[in-house]
């Protein structure tokens, strides 16, 4: 049920994720984590239809400040709330509790992605391991003057050819 809505809020159909996470918050679900998800959701699924109001009042309803740096991290995304976001950017970090993937992809950092600096942000707070990425890619791989990819084409060039 949780995946569906996910998946219906990153494919936009916000009131369809909005009906099933109302839903499911009303019922009693497996782990506080599961909830604490739901609940976010849900709020982000208010806010992409328009209805601030009605988000913020559903995040005001939770004591946030007990739960996981992430948790966090997420409301003060859906809030706007820039410094408290790039504070605990970087104490979500530390902790290796966030991938850069998720914070390029997940829905719920689109304000955030908005912000004029967010890529010099993950630059920096994932510089090292950006750095090993590049590190790991063979030297040659993205190189298109290579001599073999020249042969390829000539290759590929003579089977249209002779096809």
């Amino acid at each position: 049920m949780i995946q569906s809505a996910y998946t219906a809020i990153e494919n936009k159909a916000y009131q369809a994720a909005q009906y099933i996470l109302e839903y499911a918050n009303k019922i009693k679900l497996s782990g506080d984590q599961a909830k604490y998800y739901v609940i976010l959701n849900l709020a982000q699924s208010y806010l992409w239809q328009g209805q601030k109001d009605k988000c913020y009042e559903l995040l005001e309803k939770h004591d946030w400040s007990c739960l996981s740096a992430k948790l966090q991290l997420s409301v003060a995304a859906l809030r706007n709330e820039e410094e408290k976001f790039r504070n605990l950017l970087t104490l979500v970090v530390k902790q290796n509790d966030i991938k850069i993937q998720e914070l390029l992809e997940w829905p719920i950092f689109k304000l955030m992605r908005n912000k004029d600096g967010y890529k010099d942000w993950i630059e920096e707070e994932f510089e090292k391991e950006i750095q090993e990425m590049i590190d790991l890619l063979p030297s040659k791989m993205l190189d298109f003057d290579n001599e073999n990819i020249k042969k390829l084409e000539e290759f590929l060039k003579g089977s249209e050819e002779n096809g």
